[in-house]
Parts: structure tokens; C-alpha cells; sequence
């Protein structure tokens, strides 16, 4: 699954770097915030997480030009500030953990962050401790273990399925999509990027 939610992030990317026109590169840009808004209504947190991770890497960040096309729509600015609050990082993600305390299932959480609540848990906190009464003996620490237990009750909580409508095709283009050979080369993404709109160009081409 973290396999997966990496190459949708660099999917998206290629989706939007591989259209040259700014115009039309801008519309791609819509259609994924329009798409995070929905999983946004969905619980979906981790394709969110994702959307917003390729939306703010430095290769999709710096379409300065891009942007401001896409910002002139106040449907999509609003959208875009909406998702980016609640996927913030901030107060570890603070935002988000309220949003998933009262979420209800179907929900997709994060898993970046159980991964995250887990292993600060496992290295935080000893398995063992020592007795105040007799110092040569250890204990169970029973509470880094209820600690750990609760995260993953809270991980089984979330597994139940969606009732959603299945479109085979739909499945299968996007199965194609996040398993073929995608470019996760952060260098040569920024590179791309710069092709498509290099750090000096004429800003009169987006008034056009």
C-alpha cells in the first residue's frame, strides 16, 4: 500500500508535467484538487495526503504561471485551502487527527502517520522496567504495549469497505497507471518541470 500511495504521488506529478500547454496543464491541476475535495468528502485521507503531496513538490510548486491560472477559479482556490488544512503537518497533523476522530466508516486514514505513531512508540518508550522495589528485576511495560495496541485497534477500526459502484475500466486504467514504470527521480521531475515552464517566461502567454 505505501508502494502504491508513493507512485500516485508521482503519477499525479506526470500527469501534470506531461501536458505542455499551460492552459490545459492548469485544468489538470483542477481536476486533482477537485478530486482531493471529493476524497476530502469521502474520509479519504490517504489518496488526500497524496494529491497534496504531489500538488506541493517542488516540481508541480514552482509553475508559478500555472498557479495563477488555476487561483483565478475561487470554486478551486477554496477547495485547495480546504484539503491543504486538513492535511496539514502542523501540531503533528493536528488538523487531520480531529478530522479522523470524528470520522465515521468507510474511511481510508493515512498510514504514514500510524506508521509514524507506531514507530515513535517502539523506540520511545522501553519494553521493560525496572522494579523501584528490587532494581535487578524488569517488568513487562505494559503501558507502551495498551499504547501500540490502541493504534492498531484504531487501523482495525477503519476496515470496512466502501459502497461504491465499481467502473472495471475505470479500475483497470488506474491499476495500469500506479503499476507501470513511473518516474520517481525528484531531479529528473524538477527538471521536466522546468521544460514545461522554464523560471523566465513571458507572463503575457497566460493572457492569452
Amino acid at each position: 500500500m505505501i508502494r502504491r500511495s508513493t507512485n500516485l504521488v508521482y503519477w499525479i506529478s506526470s500527469t501534470i508535467l506531461d501536458e505542455p500547454d499551460i492552459k490545459k496543464r492548469a485544468q489538470v491541476i483542477k481536476y486533482w484538487i477537485k478530486v482531493g475535495d471529493y476524497c476530502l468528502h469521502l474520509s479519504n485521507y490517504n489518496t488526500l495526503m497524496a494529491i497534496r503531496c504531489s500538488l506541493n513538490s517542488s516540481g508541480i510548486a514552482r509553475l508559478k504561471l500555472t498557479w495563477e491560472i488555476v487561483l483565478r477559479s475561487t470554486k478551486h482556490k477554496t477547495m485547495l485551502e480546504t484539503t491543504y488544512r486538513v492535511a496539514d503537518s502542523q501540531r503533528n497533523f493536528a488538523n487531520y487527527r480531529k478530522c479522523l476522530k470524528n470520522a465515521t466508516s468507510p474511511c481510508l486514514p493515512f498510514l504514514g502517520i500510524y506508521l509514524s505513531d507506531i514507530l515513535f512508540l517502539d523506540e520511545g518508550n522501553p519494553g521493560y522496567r525496572v522494579s523501584h522495589i528490587k532494581p535487578h528485576q524488569q517488568f513487562v511495560n505494559f503501558d507502551k504495549y495498551i499504547k501500540l495496541s490502541r493504534v492498531l485497534a484504531e487501523i482495525k477500526l477503519f476496515q470496512v469497505p466502501y459502497k461504491l459502484k465499481l467502473i472495471e475500466d475505470v479500475q483497470r486504467y488506474l491499476l495500469h497507471c500506479l503499476e507501470m514504470d513511473i518516474e520517481t527521480d525528484e531531479s529528473l521531475i524538477y527538471t521536466k518541470s522546468l521544460e514545461v515552464e522554464p523560471k523566465f517566461v513571458d507572463p503575457a502567454i497566460i493572457a492569452s
